[in-house]
């Protein structure tokens, strides 16, 4: 079986997946799955490319490492913070052209990733980013997989009086009154 027929297979396994999974909103599972079908032929186009290139077990990894990096816009080199890598957004601040998470403040000289730490409610599936997310970075900088903590929704107002700091940021913890046990830290590889 080639890889492309284990792609269609797969990728077929996944829209019967979807078809047959209980929805409240028909209209909704019809847009679902036109979606789906959608991101099934962007898949298969990139795994008909793949499979042409015809790579060994020793270059495929190599290969998907590097395309992930980049489709997700990440560098593949460390950043150095000198002044070809900037772009002027605002007024004195500017945000790095190969890493777009990564500003500076020209007046105060520090940089940071506005996705150091990423939260997510408690029982919710979305990460969100907010103030707490920006981590002072120093160059060069290769960044990193932001830190993922769950909170209650409750304790986000309280994050000020109750925290743990990472660098100079401070989120809510299991201290908070509000929050108590709700506060985890959650693996980076989510």
């Amino acid at each position: 079986m080639s890889l492309i027929d284990y792609a269609k297979r797969e990728l077929d396994y996944r829209l019967n997946y979807l078809k047959d999974r209980p929805r409240k909103d028909w209209e909704e599972e019809a847009s679902d799955l036109k979606m789906e079908r959608v991101l099934y032929d962007n898949v298969l186009e990139l795994i008909e490319t793949f499979s042409k290139q015809d790579h060994s077990g020793s270059t495929a990894p190599f290969v998907l490492a590097l395309f992930k990096e980049l489709a997700t816009w990440r560098p593949i080199t460390p950043l150095t913070g000198n002044n070809e890598e900037w772009n002027d957004v605002n007024d004195g601040l500017y945000q790095n052209k190969r890493c777009p998470c990564i500003f500076k403040n020209i007046q105060s000289g520090e940089a940071y990733t506005i996705e150091g730490i990423v939260f997510k409610t408690e029982n919710e599936d979305g990460w969100y980013t907010n103030k707490y997310s920006h981590i002072p970075i120093t160059f060069p900088y290769t960044p990193t997989n932001p830190k993922r903590i769950v909170v209650k929704q409750s304790c986000y107002d309280y994050a000020e009086t109750y925290s743990i700091t990472f660098g100079k940021t401070k989120v809510c913890t299991a201290d908070c009154p509000n929050c108590a046990n709700f506060v985890r830290e959650v693996n980076n590889e989510h």
